[in-house]
């Protein structure tokens, strides 16, 4: 993902130079993300969504307003913000997440996702997640204050807007309550370094000292499983990754 190509790319088919971007992290029915892109022209707005129904469903109605400021990706949201360069977001609502009762390690929000925000989020750009549960919206409160020196953070309770999901409209007929969190970025990030290669072709490899190896640390695994021995090239399997993260 070359995040400033895309970007030049959409300000040249829209004609415009976007003055801000804002993201909406699992915009369901498109209700929220729709209004802002209908009533903030000048402005770029991004949606994530993994839900293939939701994503044809804004697609059309995309479509159908001639919308040409506004970009919808199936994408995860973790990975995505990880892609991004810093201090580039001015805006990210996540709106009724899934709350995860019984699998809280499942939850958009955590440590490294709002680490990620704190870094993609200009200085004082906005956090907002709205919540009819109250739980979420304590876990999420609790992971925030241990980044103190990353958001200011306020909250509020039944706080209106513009514009309701459909699922708000739903929590609102059912008297439930609404929780705000937002969290607004206190400080400039460090540009990151995505600079990697997985090019081995500069060192040796000997078969015979193959061995297939379980790694597992606080929070990551790698697994070396398999070897595959050809006549002029070998190929080795491994799985690695994060238990709680994509």
């Amino acid at each position: 993902l070359d995040f400033h190509n895309l970007f030049n790319q959409k300000c040249a088919e829209s004609q415009r130079q976007f003055k801000e971007i804002w993201l909406e992290i699992g915009f369901g029915s498109g209700r929220h993300l729709l209004y802002n892109a209908q009533n903030y022209p000048e402005i770029l707005h991004i949606g994530l969504e993994i839900h293939h129904p939701s994503l044809e469903q804004v697609a059309r109605q995309i479509g159908l307003q001639h919308l040409n400021n506004i970009l919808i990706l199936a994408y995860d949201a973790r990975i995505f913000l990880e892609l991004l360069p810093s201090n580039v977001l001015d805006k990210i609502f996540v709106h009724f997440p899934v709350p995860w009762d019984k699998k809280p390690h499942r939850r958009i929000f955590s440590q490294a996702f709002l680490a990620q925000c704190a870094r993609v989020l200009k200085q004082n750009g906005l956090l907002q997640l709205r919540t009819d549960s109250l739980e979420y919206f304590n876990f999420a409160n609790n992971l925030a204050q241990d980044l103190a020196n990353d958001f200011k953070v306020e909250s509020q309770i039944n706080a209106q807007e513009t514009i309701t999901s459909k699922y708000e409209a739903r929590w609102l007929r059912a008297n439930k309550d609404i929780f705000n969190l937002e969290l607004y970025a206190q400080q400039t990030s460090k540009e990151q370094n995505l600079d990697f290669t997985f090019d081995f072709c500069n060192h040796s490899f000997n078969p015979m000292y193959f061995k297939r190896i379980k790694c597992v640390k606080n929070g990551y695994f790698l697994h070396t499983e398999d070897l595959f021995i050809g006549e002029k090239t070998s190929a080795m399997r491994i799985s690695f990754g994060d238990f709680n993260y994509p």
